[in-house]
């Protein structure tokens, strides 16, 4: 699953330089609270428990078949995935012949703005929480490729790159860099957002890794190596 994710190694989070990537980021409540309990005392512990009653919710998206919509876009995604080269009209014509609307009346829908969100959300609650259980990581974010690429082509995006779409069927994951910037994604203490740290004055400066340290630690959390990090779920008590 890990490789389905990238990370960005860039702060503050505006100055993230444009990427070959699918951003998960949304403007929900679940990330705003998860972005809130990563800055608060006992993180990891507010964390897990907002990870926990995410995924106790009607909202999470554990398999496809959640969603209404998964399946036909799963159905756009394999015939645009047959076509060589596929165009911004093969994809709009896609669209028509398939699910019987126009791609603008389609991403216009109100069930398809709640239904991409809610997977986005339920894709961050996944990262987070190792243990989570899905029923087929990999179509979800199928899914959310093409969530992705609908919306893309229905602000008039002409795809003049030949190849763009084919890349669009296959982005890795861009993760919301306000909730998974990189010390605390790979369990570096951070006390920039410490109100006590600043204080008391008391506490020296973080460590500032090396590019080197910060690309092997990077490697570790991809591989899937223990990091003590935000995902980590509270001991039992």
């Amino acid at each position: 699953m890990y490789d389905l994710f990238r990370f960005i190694m860039v702060r503050p989070a505006q100055d993230v330089p444009e990427i070959d990537a699918l951003s998960i980021q949304a403007t929900t409540q679940f990330q705003g609270d998860v972005a809130k309990g990563l800055a608060g005392p006992h993180a990891d512990r507010r964390v897990g428990e907002l990870v926990t009653a995410f995924e106790r919710s009607a909202d999470f998206v554990s398999d496809p078949s959640d969603l209404s919509l998964a399946k036909p876009l799963l159905g756009l995604a394999e015939h645009l995935a047959s076509i060589r080269r596929p165009n911004a009209e093969a994809l709009l014509q896609t669209v028509r012949d398939l699910l019987g609307v126009e791609l603008n009346e389609l991403v216009a829908n109100q069930q398809f703005k709640d239904q991409s969100t809610q997977l986005f959300d339920s894709l961050v609650a996944i990262k987070l929480d190792k243990d989570a259980q899905t029923g087929g990581v990999s179509q979800l974010v199928d899914v959310a490729r093409m969530f992705a690429l609908l919306a893309r082509a229905s602000t008039g995006d002409s795809f003049a790159d030949a190849h763009a779409i084919e890349r669009a069927l296959s982005l890795p994951l861009l993760l919301p860099a306000q909730i998974f910037p990189v010390r605390k994604a790979l369990g570096e203490p951070s006390h920039a957002g410490s109100v006590e740290a600043q204080q008391d004055g008391e506490a020296a400066p973080p460590h500032e890794p090396t590019n080197h340290e910060r690309l092997a630690r990077v490697e570790d959390a991809l591989s899937g190596s223990p990091s003590g990090g935000p995902g980590t779920k509270p001991a039992p008590a």
